[in-house]
């Protein structure tokens, strides 16, 4: 039984890290000398190859995926001038939905084409990305919230977390 629930509790960790991330944070290909796509490959067949980066609303990249035939075999996160890689990293729905709630209760209700990406460790919180189409105010308060959500439950926010909202 407790293999059982553990085999389950990282399923469940793995599908939430392994969640899309919004098609509009993808960076554009780059190309070598010879005019040939060396980022962000997308084959004749239109499936996603080698490594696409993602990008925040700041133009910097803030994740890494890399593909195989449209499937992704890693993902790694930048933080602190360094490639992390995501399975260092649990998610955390408790967290993930206290912090909706605070969202939503400040009248922020996430779009399909918005999201944050967090990531913690050892209570040092990190607000990687705000991507989407956001309105200039409701971006502003969503940063205002998470930063205040994070400085409020430091002592509960122990370990590697993610929270992708």
């Amino acid at each position: 039984m407790k293999n059982t629930l553990l085999l389950l509790c990282l399923t469940i960790a793995q599908l939430s890290i392994a969640q899309e991330f919004i098609e509009e944070s993808a960076k554009s290909a780059t190309y070598n000398q010879n005019g040939d796509p060396i980022t962000n490959v997308m084959d004749a067949d239109g499936m996603r190859q080698g490594n696409w980066y993602f990008v925040n609303d700041l133009n910097q990249d803030v994740v890494l995926k890399k593909y195989t035939n449209n499937s992704c075999d890693e993902t790694s996160f930048y933080i602190n001038n360094n490639w992390v890689n995501a399975q260092d990293y649990q998610s955390n729905a408790v967290q993930t939905d206290a912090l909706k709630n605070e969202l939503n209760a400040n009248n922020i209700n996430l779009q399909a084409d918005q999201q944050l990406l967090v990531v913690i460790e050892n209570g040092q919180a990190q607000l990687l990305s705000v991507l989407g189409n956001w309105a200039a105010n409701d971006k502003s308060a969503a940063i205002q919230i998470v930063n205040d959500f994070i400085s409020q439950n430091t002592s509960s926010l122990t370990g590697k977390i993610l929270l992708l909202l």
